[in-house]
């Protein structure tokens, strides 16, 4: 049995093309005989790569932009080649994926592969690959992301037919979270394949491959048919539309597979294909699998619905349809932060007595009571406290002194209690005795200041109000401000601009002039090898040891980042 080498559809008879996404099988590619030996997979793979790469070819050692080693492929994605590599600068191994020279000097497809790296940086979730920075050498460009140690899903399904049950359910949540996430960014797949999902090396699914993605808003009528035909909607084969429901009726195909080990459309030709998405409904997967969960089958049968209004409203819906399933405790259990819908639509379990509620409000009660007492307490402290007008423009003047000038579109700012470090932090410290005394001076800060501005308008997608990750930042030149009430700096974050030059002749950072907006001698402290991720995209990264200004028994850690000579992050990191 043969299969596409693009995306790994069954090839039936002699067709001169692929049924699934129309690759040329002929004579820009062979399809390549299925096979279990994962070593052979790999090495066609490599081989295939270097043969039909860049003019000229990349071979391993390659070094690009003077910082990126190229030390193998690893597969092809919707636009090209992606490369395993590593990072010079910051000693990382990630992941470059490649567009094709040809297409490289059509300026369309330019625009679209900035357009990609754009949506994709929107992303940032455990169950999604996260996307970095767009670079050229030598006219060729490509996109840097997180290199994930694993296999796709097409892979993992070809060796074992499908995944049991209790992990078929895992994955799915998973994937389910992640797609969520997309959409809830404004973004749509629009790819959805196995060959797109990579299981980890902790077993976790990853969607990765933006190279169709879209931004809702943005998408023109000749984009609805971008994908996968085995993998699309009705209405995107139709090039009616997509909306996040045809991405939700792709998972509902991904899911069938998973759970069946096979497709949910068997076909001999793009004709037929299209007419079976379009008319006809896949075999139950009761029929394939006897034993399956009747929840699991209806899950997917209702993402498989033609008429995308009798789907499922969106990916969080098709999680709690799974059994078993909490999305707000899977996503809890996964460090992510739950966004007000996943908490909205959270199971509730039973109801409470009246003697239990009547307790339980009590208990409310008192909790709030005790709540606004220990708050009052906190905020009447005295300190050496500046009026908010004053902070703003000292945040100012710190964004400016660490190298953006660029007067802002929009401004927000106000005032916040970290009552937490109060309670926990002081509690545990035994050199903090003197904690009222400290507090005093703003430092440790209770009462901090924030500070956010950007060259567009900040305004909130999730709440009434600008908080610290509503909107979450993400364009260039936005930036974050935190310090105390006397405007020592505590907290920076820049989201970096392009580079304004080139690559290698980056100015040196000046890491002293974050210690003096801080108020710290950089001399008192102790430089550690840097172990952290920043938050934001950087090409630098360090780390110090040392006393806190307001009590030099107190041992804090400082990390910062750089990119192109300029702070991007900056935390001062309590006990």
């Amino acid at each position: 049995m043969k299969s596409c080498p693009k995306c790994n559809t069954r090839i039936v008879g002699s067709s001169p093309t692929c049924s699934a996404c129309g690759v040329d099988l002929s004579s820009e590619f062979e399809a390549t005989q299925l096979s279990d030996d994962r070593s052979r997979e790999r090495t066609e793979l490599m081989s295939s790569a270097f043969a039909t790469g860049h003019e000229g070819g990349f071979s391993p050692g390659t070094v690009l932009a003077g910082r990126y080693r190229l030390i193998m492929p690893i597969g092809k994605g919707g636009m090209g080649e992606v490369y395993k590599a590593d990072d010079l600068e910051l000693g990382q191994t990630v992941a470059l994926k490649f567009l094709p020279a040809a297409i490289a000097k059509d300026e369309t497809a330019l625009k679209r592969f900035r357009s990609e790296v754009r949506t994709a940086r929107q992303v940032a979730h455990p169950n999604v690959c996260r996307v970095f920075d767009i670079a050229e050498a030598d006219g060729v460009y490509f996109i840097t992301m997180e290199f994930i140690e694993g296999d796709d899903l097409s892979m993992l399904l070809r060796r074992i037919g499908r995944l049991p049950s209790d992990k078929a359910i895992e994955t799915s949540r998973q994937l389910c979270l992640g797609l969520h996430a997309i959409h809830e960014a404004g973004i749509l797949h629009r790819d959805l394949k196995p060959a797109n999902i990579i299981i980890d090396s902790k077993g976790k699914a990853r969607i990765t491959d933006f190279g169709i993605a879209g931004v809702e808003s943005d998408l023109t009528r000749d984009d609805f048919r971008s994908g996968t035909p085995a993998y699309m909607s009705p209405e995107q084969l139709d090039g009616k539309g997509v909306t996040p429901k045809s991405d939700i009726y792709s998972l509902g195909l991904l899911l069938y597979e998973i759970f069946t080990g096979k497709q949910a459309f068997q076909f001999d030709s793009l004709p037929e294909l299209l007419v079976k998405h379009q008319t006809t409904t896949p075999t139950n997967p009761s029929e394939i699998l006897k034993d399956i969960d009747p929840l699991v089958e209806k899950t997917i049968l209702q993402c498989l619905e033609k008429d995308p209004e009798e789907r499922p409203k969106n990916a969080l819906q098709v999680a709690l349809m799974l059994p078993g399933g909490n999305p707000l405790e899977a996503a809890i259990a996964a460090g992510e932060t739950p966004s007000p819908a996943m908490v909205a639509a959270a199971p509730k379990k039973g109801t409470l007595s009246l003697r239990t509620a009547g307790l339980v409000l009590a208990a409310i009660l008192l909790a709030l009571t005790f709540n606004a007492f220990f708050e009052y307490k906190y905020w009447v402290i005295p300190t050496e406290e500046k009026s908010g007008e004053l902070l703003v423009a000292r945040s100012r003047t710190i964004a400016a002194n660490l190298g953006y000038p660029e007067k802002p579109a929009d401004v927000k700012y106000g005032f916040a209690l970290d009552a937490v470090f109060a309670e926990q932090g002081f509690a545990k410290n035994e050199s903090l005795k003197n904690a009222w005394e400290l507090m005093k001076t703003g430092q440790p800060g209770l009462r901090m200041f924030r500070y956010r501005e950007s060259p567009q308008p900040i305004v909130p997608s999730a709440s009434a109000e600008v908080t610290a990750q509503d909107p979450v930042m993400e364009v260039p030149g936005e930036l974050r401000v935190l310090t105390d009430p006397v405007g020592r700096l505590l907290e920076f974050k820049a989201i970096p601009k392009k580079r304004s030059g080139p690559a290698g002749e980056t100015t040196p950072t000046n890491w002293q002039q974050l210690f003096t907006e801080a108020g710290l001698d950089i001399t008192k402290y102790e430089q550690l090898d840097p172990d952290h991720l920043p938050p934001v995209f950087a090409e630098e990264k360090a780390k110090w040891k040392g006393p806190f200004i307001s009590d030099p028994s107190m041992s804090v850690q400082i990390e910062a980042a750089a990119y192109d000579g300029k702070p991007v992050w900056f935390q001062i990191i309590m006990p």
